[in-house]
């Protein structure tokens, strides 16, 4: 009776070892996105929904989908690829010198209000490859409101690429 057991066992093993995973393996998955994060005043801000568009002369990365309409774009005329390194002069988007190769267009929308960096200034991010990915340090900085410049806030952060 014990071989009967024992064959049966053996049997129901090899059946049960022979059915796939179906867990992915942990080279089938993608790699987590990066975080980015924000302040705004002394608001905190992350999220990992970020998207990147390539366009024709323009790079860009920003999110677009939040619960609060808090979110942020940086835009870049530097061609086919998000720039990696370097310092970068932070312009209005309406700037006409915007499309400068050593200028980043950055505006943010916090609480429903648009807010920019009016030209000219002497604010700038800072472009880093982290795992070859860009990432854009961004230190304190006065953005002003679009329509009321009376209104402003200080905003500060790290963004990554996705």
């Amino acid at each position: 009776m014990r071989n009967i057991t024992f064959i049966l066992l053996a049997l129901v093993w090899s059946i049960a070892s022979c059915k796939p995973d179906p867990a992915p393996k942990p080279d089938d998955r993608e790699p987590p996105k990066q975080y980015s994060y924000w302040v705004v005043n002394e608001d905190s801000f992350r999220t990992n929904n970020v998207k990147k568009n390539i366009g024709l002369g323009a790079c860009a990365i920003g999110n677009s989908q939040d619960d609060n309409n808090n979110c942020f774009s940086i835009r870049f005329h530097v061609g086919q690829e998000l720039p990696k390194t370097g310092t970068f002069l932070i312009v209005d988007s309406t700037f006409s010198g915007s499309q400068n190769i050593g200028y980043a267009a950055c505006d943010f929308r916090y609480k429903n209000v648009y807010y920019y960096v009016p030209y000219p200034t002497n604010s700038t991010f800072t472009a880093t490859s982290v795992e070859g990915k860009a990432q854009y340090s961004l230190p304190p900085t006065w953005f002003v409101n679009y329509y009321n410049h009376n209104d402003s806030v200080l905003i500060h952060g790290v963004f990554n690429e996705p």
